[in-house]
């Protein structure tokens, strides 16, 4: 259980990073999400098997163009359950989104589609914030934290996001989960 003040202090984090991702405009985003994708395509030398990808909040930078980036690569994305968890399915088809928790777009749910966190290699990483050291400041729900302890030691973790993102230090906790590298635009 966090400290009352670890949980302020993060909520009061979310709640400024929100603002500050507000002001950003379609074109920023846009542009930014852009370079990111480039990035990630040249950081990709040795394309990974299955890369676990997200489908983008209006303020979360926007991944999609990596299905064309990287057409050979198996992309899978996050399915939320009620009960605080996440499970990840395969998607070459955006179109085939529904509504899922907290109105967020998600694959529909199959066992056929399904891929143990063991079997991805590489997870691209949303959250509000994050520090140089690899520190994450995710949505508060601990949905990714949870998931990505039953990953593989061998996988990488990068974060995902927009310059104001990037912070000198963030409140942790010892379950909070680091990312391997940052990317960012």
């Amino acid at each position: 259980m966090p400290s009352a003040d670890i949980f302020e202090q993060k909520h009061q984090l979310r709640q400024q990073m929100r603002h500050i991702l507000r002001q950003l405009t379609p074109s920023q985003r846009y542009e930014a999400s852009a370079a990111i994708c480039h990035s990630l395509q040249k950081t990709l030398t040795d394309i990974p098997a299955v890369i676990a990808s997200f489908i983008p909040l209006p303020t979360e930078p926007d991944l999609t163009a990596l299905h064309q980036l990287l057409p050979n690569t198996r992309i899978v994305y996050p399915r939320s359950q009620p009960v605080g968890t996440m499970h990840f399915h395969h998607l070459s088809d955006l179109t085939t989104l529904e509504k899922g928790l907290y109105g967020i777009p998600q694959p529909p749910a199959s066992s056929e589609t399904r891929i143990a966190p063991t079997e991805i290699n590489l997870f691209l990483c949303p959250a509000f914030a994050y520090t140089k050291e690899g520190a994450r400041l995710g949505k508060g729900g601990g949905y990714y934290d949870r998931l990505l302890a039953q990953r593989s030691p061998h996988s990488k973790l990068l974060g995902i996001c927009f310059k104001p993102q990037l912070l000198a230090n963030l409140p942790t906790e010892p379950h909070d989960i680091k990312v391997d590298q940052i990317i960012l635009a």
